[in-house]
Protein backbone atom coordinates (compact mmCIF):
# COMPACT_ATOMS: atom_id res chain seq x y z
CA UNK A 1 0.00 0.00 0.00
CA UNK A 2 0.90 3.24 -0.78
CA UNK A 3 1.53 5.87 2.28
CA UNK A 4 -0.16 9.46 1.93
CA UNK A 5 2.43 12.25 1.16
CA UNK A 6 2.29 14.62 4.29
CA UNK A 7 0.78 17.96 3.89
CA UNK A 8 3.95 20.29 4.61
CA UNK A 9 3.07 22.64 7.07
CA UNK A 10 2.84 25.88 6.32
CA UNK A 11 4.68 29.18 8.23
CA UNK A 12 2.92 32.24 8.45
CA UNK A 13 4.75 33.90 5.72
CA UNK A 14 3.98 31.24 3.22
CA UNK A 15 0.65 31.45 4.07
CA UNK A 16 0.44 34.93 3.49
CA UNK A 17 2.57 34.72 0.11
CA UNK A 18 -0.48 32.06 -0.79
CA UNK A 19 -2.99 34.13 -0.05
CA UNK A 20 -3.91 33.99 -3.77
CA UNK A 21 -4.17 30.44 -4.44
CA UNK A 22 -7.16 28.92 -5.32
CA UNK A 23 -9.67 29.05 -2.22
CA UNK A 24 -11.73 25.83 -0.67
CA UNK A 25 -15.56 26.32 -0.88
CA UNK A 26 -16.49 27.68 2.39
CA UNK A 27 -13.66 30.58 1.64
CA UNK A 28 -15.36 31.08 -1.69
CA UNK A 29 -18.70 31.52 -0.08
CA UNK A 30 -16.71 34.32 2.29
CA UNK A 31 -15.35 36.02 -0.22
CA UNK A 32 -18.73 36.23 -2.21
CA UNK A 33 -20.22 37.91 0.96
CA UNK A 34 -17.35 40.04 1.35
CA UNK A 35 -17.32 41.12 -2.30
CA UNK A 36 -21.13 42.10 -1.79
CA UNK A 37 -19.77 45.08 -0.11
CA UNK A 38 -16.81 46.02 -2.51
CA UNK A 39 -17.27 48.29 -5.16
CA UNK A 40 -15.36 47.81 -8.60
CA UNK A 41 -12.23 49.52 -7.24
CA UNK A 42 -12.02 47.09 -4.06
CA UNK A 43 -13.19 49.58 -1.84
CA UNK A 44 -15.32 48.91 1.27
CA UNK A 45 -18.68 50.37 1.19
CA UNK A 46 -19.44 51.69 4.50
CA UNK A 47 -22.31 54.12 5.60
CA UNK A 48 -21.07 57.70 5.23
CA UNK A 49 -20.77 58.99 9.17
CA UNK A 50 -23.38 61.37 9.97
CA UNK A 51 -22.39 65.05 10.25
CA UNK A 52 -22.44 65.81 13.66
CA UNK A 53 -23.28 69.85 12.96
CA UNK A 54 -25.79 69.12 10.23
CA UNK A 55 -28.69 69.56 13.05
CA UNK A 56 -27.04 72.70 14.11
CA UNK A 57 -26.58 73.84 10.12
CA UNK A 58 -30.61 73.93 9.74
CA UNK A 59 -31.04 75.72 13.20
CA UNK A 60 -28.38 78.35 12.26
CA UNK A 61 -30.28 78.59 8.62
CA UNK A 62 -33.58 78.74 10.64
CA UNK A 63 -32.02 81.69 12.68
CA UNK A 64 -30.67 83.60 9.62
CA UNK A 65 -33.80 83.61 8.05
CA UNK A 66 -35.74 85.27 10.68
CA UNK A 67 -32.30 87.55 10.97
CA UNK A 68 -33.03 88.39 7.19
CA UNK A 69 -36.55 88.87 7.21
CA UNK A 70 -36.19 92.04 10.48
CA UNK A 71 -36.23 95.31 8.91
CA UNK A 72 -33.78 96.54 11.69
CA UNK A 73 -30.39 95.57 11.19
CA UNK A 74 -28.96 94.19 14.68
CA UNK A 75 -26.18 96.79 16.20
CA UNK A 76 -23.46 95.21 18.34
CA UNK A 77 -22.31 92.89 15.98
CA UNK A 78 -18.91 90.81 16.93
CA UNK A 79 -16.24 88.83 15.53
CA UNK A 80 -14.79 85.96 16.63
CA UNK A 81 -11.82 85.21 14.89
CA UNK A 82 -11.01 81.24 16.39
CA UNK A 83 -14.43 80.30 15.70
CA UNK A 84 -14.53 81.83 12.53
CA UNK A 85 -18.14 82.90 13.46
CA UNK A 86 -20.48 85.94 14.03
CA UNK A 87 -21.86 86.72 17.40
CA UNK A 88 -24.90 88.59 18.01
CA UNK A 89 -26.97 89.83 20.77
CA UNK A 90 -29.39 87.52 22.72
CA UNK A 91 -29.60 83.86 23.37
CA UNK A 92 -32.55 83.89 20.64
CA UNK A 93 -32.99 86.17 17.73
CA UNK A 94 -35.88 88.60 19.06
CA UNK A 95 -38.19 88.60 16.07
CA UNK A 96 -39.97 85.16 16.92
CA UNK A 97 -40.57 86.97 20.48
CA UNK A 98 -42.07 90.24 18.80
CA UNK A 99 -43.88 88.11 16.60
CA UNK A 100 -45.42 85.78 18.61
CA UNK A 101 -46.52 88.51 21.54
CA UNK A 102 -48.00 90.51 18.36
CA UNK A 103 -50.06 87.36 17.73
CA UNK A 104 -51.23 86.19 20.76
CA UNK A 105 -52.36 90.19 21.85
CA UNK A 106 -53.97 89.53 18.56
CA UNK A 107 -55.99 87.21 20.16
CA UNK A 108 -56.59 88.81 23.14
CA UNK A 109 -58.05 91.85 21.32
CA UNK A 110 -60.46 89.46 19.21
CA UNK A 111 -61.68 87.83 22.46
CA UNK A 112 -62.19 91.58 24.05
CA UNK A 113 -63.95 92.85 20.79
CA UNK A 114 -65.75 89.94 20.58
CA UNK A 115 -66.86 90.23 24.47
CA UNK A 116 -67.87 94.05 23.68
CA UNK A 117 -70.18 93.59 20.67
CA UNK A 118 -72.13 91.15 22.48
CA UNK A 119 -72.21 92.39 25.65
CA UNK A 120 -71.12 96.19 26.13
CA UNK A 121 -70.51 97.89 23.51
CA UNK A 122 -69.05 101.18 25.27
CA UNK A 123 -65.47 99.19 25.71
CA UNK A 124 -64.95 98.46 22.10
CA UNK A 125 -63.08 101.49 22.10
CA UNK A 126 -60.98 101.31 24.91
CA UNK A 127 -59.80 97.86 24.01
CA UNK A 128 -58.95 98.59 21.16
CA UNK A 129 -56.76 101.59 21.87
CA UNK A 130 -55.64 99.86 24.68
CA UNK A 131 -54.13 96.95 22.07
CA UNK A 132 -53.00 99.11 19.65
CA UNK A 133 -50.46 101.01 22.43
CA UNK A 134 -49.43 97.27 23.07
CA UNK A 135 -48.31 96.46 19.72
CA UNK A 136 -46.58 100.07 19.35
CA UNK A 137 -44.92 99.44 22.39
CA UNK A 138 -43.72 95.85 21.67
CA UNK A 139 -42.59 97.65 18.19
CA UNK A 140 -40.56 100.57 19.86
CA UNK A 141 -39.02 98.00 22.35
CA UNK A 142 -37.94 95.72 19.02
CA UNK A 143 -36.12 99.26 17.64
CA UNK A 144 -34.55 99.90 21.13
CA UNK A 145 -32.95 96.58 21.79
CA UNK A 146 -32.24 95.61 17.58
CA UNK A 147 -30.21 99.59 17.73
CA UNK A 148 -28.98 98.61 21.42
CA UNK A 149 -30.42 101.41 22.96
CA UNK A 150 -30.64 100.43 26.35
CA UNK A 151 -32.84 102.19 28.03
CA UNK A 152 -35.55 102.58 25.74
CA UNK A 153 -35.49 99.22 26.06
CA UNK A 154 -36.18 99.04 29.48
CA UNK A 155 -38.38 102.05 29.61
CA UNK A 156 -40.62 99.73 26.96
CA UNK A 157 -40.26 96.78 29.04
CA UNK A 158 -41.81 99.22 32.13
CA UNK A 159 -44.53 100.82 29.79
CA UNK A 160 -45.33 96.97 28.61
CA UNK A 161 -45.56 95.60 32.00
CA UNK A 162 -47.58 98.31 33.60
CA UNK A 163 -49.87 98.01 30.44
CA UNK A 164 -50.90 94.17 30.70
CA UNK A 165 -51.21 95.13 34.85
CA UNK A 166 -53.52 97.79 33.94
CA UNK A 167 -55.63 95.50 31.28
CA UNK A 168 -55.82 92.46 33.24
CA UNK A 169 -57.00 94.02 36.10
CA UNK A 170 -59.84 95.31 33.96
CA UNK A 171 -60.52 91.97 33.00
CA UNK A 172 -60.56 90.78 36.23
CA UNK A 173 -63.31 93.56 37.63
CA UNK A 174 -65.44 92.67 34.49
CA UNK A 175 -65.65 89.21 35.38
CA UNK A 176 -66.02 90.01 39.19
CA UNK A 177 -68.45 92.94 38.56
CA UNK A 178 -70.15 92.44 34.87
CA UNK A 179 -71.56 95.79 33.50
CA UNK A 180 -75.04 96.01 33.75
CA UNK A 181 -75.70 94.80 30.34
CA UNK A 182 -73.73 92.27 30.42
CA UNK A 183 -75.08 91.40 34.12
CA UNK A 184 -78.61 90.99 32.29
CA UNK A 185 -77.19 88.67 29.18
CA UNK A 186 -75.41 86.78 31.94
CA UNK A 187 -78.41 85.47 32.55
CA UNK A 188 -79.33 83.90 29.08
CA UNK A 189 -75.66 83.09 28.64
CA UNK A 190 -72.09 83.27 30.61
CA UNK A 191 -70.37 83.07 27.58
CA UNK A 192 -68.61 86.69 28.31
CA UNK A 193 -66.85 85.30 31.04
CA UNK A 194 -64.82 83.02 29.32
CA UNK A 195 -64.19 85.92 26.60
CA UNK A 196 -62.77 88.01 29.50
CA UNK A 197 -60.33 84.90 30.76
CA UNK A 198 -59.14 83.77 27.32
CA UNK A 199 -58.47 88.19 26.94
CA UNK A 200 -56.80 87.84 30.31
CA UNK A 201 -54.33 84.85 29.96
CA UNK A 202 -53.55 86.13 26.26
CA UNK A 203 -52.53 89.52 27.60
CA UNK A 204 -50.41 88.16 30.25
CA UNK A 205 -48.71 85.53 27.87
CA UNK A 206 -47.40 88.34 25.33
CA UNK A 207 -46.47 90.99 28.21
CA UNK A 208 -44.79 87.97 29.64
CA UNK A 209 -42.96 86.75 26.38
CA UNK A 210 -41.03 90.22 26.24
CA UNK A 211 -40.28 90.32 29.85
CA UNK A 212 -38.95 87.21 29.46
CA UNK A 213 -37.04 88.72 26.50
CA UNK A 214 -35.45 91.70 28.33
CA UNK A 215 -34.68 89.37 31.95
CA UNK A 216 -33.49 86.04 30.25
CA UNK A 217 -33.23 85.49 26.09
CA UNK A 218 -32.05 88.88 25.52
CA UNK A 219 -28.58 88.62 27.26
CA UNK A 220 -25.62 86.82 26.34
CA UNK A 221 -24.84 86.18 22.92
CA UNK A 222 -25.60 83.52 20.13
CA UNK A 223 -23.12 82.34 17.08
CA UNK A 224 -23.62 82.43 13.66
CA UNK A 225 -21.56 81.71 10.54
CA UNK A 226 -19.59 84.81 9.41
CA UNK A 227 -20.32 83.83 5.99
CA UNK A 228 -23.59 84.78 6.32
CA UNK A 229 -24.74 88.26 6.36
CA UNK A 230 -26.23 89.92 9.85
CA UNK A 231 -28.79 91.99 9.35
Amino acid sequence: MSKRPKSPKKDPESAEAGSDAPSTPSQGVADRELHLYLDDHDDLILPEPPDEGEEDGVVASAAWVLESLDPIKQVGVKDDPPSGKRLLPGMVPLAPISMAAVAVSAVALIASISFSLQYAKEYLLAFAIAHLIFFGHVWTYHLGYRTQRRFLVFRQTVFITGLVVFVDWMLLDMVANPPSIARVKAQISDTFATYLWVAFYCNAVAGGLIVLHWLVLGRGYRAVPSSRRSS
